[in-house]
């Protein structure tokens, strides 16, 4: 049996023999590290106070829309640079038993696809009902609050945002 060195190692001498495709996901899976760490930081600047409730999220979207429209980029693009590296991640593990790397690869795909989705989907929501609490009455802000608490309610039950 292998220890956890050569099985590392094993896979690192197919990930070279795999050629072009292979170098192609591994500079996409560098990418897709950078975005990472520019996701982290970029999430740290967004200001915990504008969560507190949903109408101070619609007051506050407008000095945090376009710090979150930018998080919504990266995992776009993150979803992008990561598949090519997943690909060649599972075609590195093609001929021993590839299941679990399949299924990994697969999964990882979906999720972070998925996810970008659910952030774009997220902020372009958040922005319409931001706009709209900008320029409704105030007996209509209460409707829009309403909506947005609702909109939030259902990223909370999905699990894409903390309630």
């Amino acid at each position: 049996m292998k220890g956890a060195g050569g099985r590392i190692a094993s896979l690192l001498r197919a990930v070279s023999e795999a050629g072009r495709g292979t170098k192609i996901g591994g500079v996409c899976g560098i990418i897709s590290g950078v975005l990472i760490g520019a996701l982290a930081a970029m999430t740290a600047l967004i200001p915990t106070s504008a969560f507190n409730s949903t109408q101070d999220l619609l007051i506050a979207f407008d000095q945090i829309g376009t710090l979150l429209n930018a998080v919504a980029g990266l995992f776009v693009a993150l979803a992008i640079f990561a598949t090519p590296f997943f690909v060649s991640m599972r075609r590195a593990t093609e001929g021993r038993d590839g299941t679990l790397a399949a299924a990994a690869s697969t999964l990882s795909i979906a999720g972070l696809i998925t996810f970008a989705g659910f952030v774009l989907v997220f902020v372009g929501i958040f922005t319409s009902l931001a706009s709209a609490y900008r320029t409704a009455s105030p007996s209509d802000r209460d409707t829009v609050v309403l909506v947005a608490t609702a909109a939030s309610g259902l990223f909370v039950v999905l699990g894409l945002v903390q309630g």
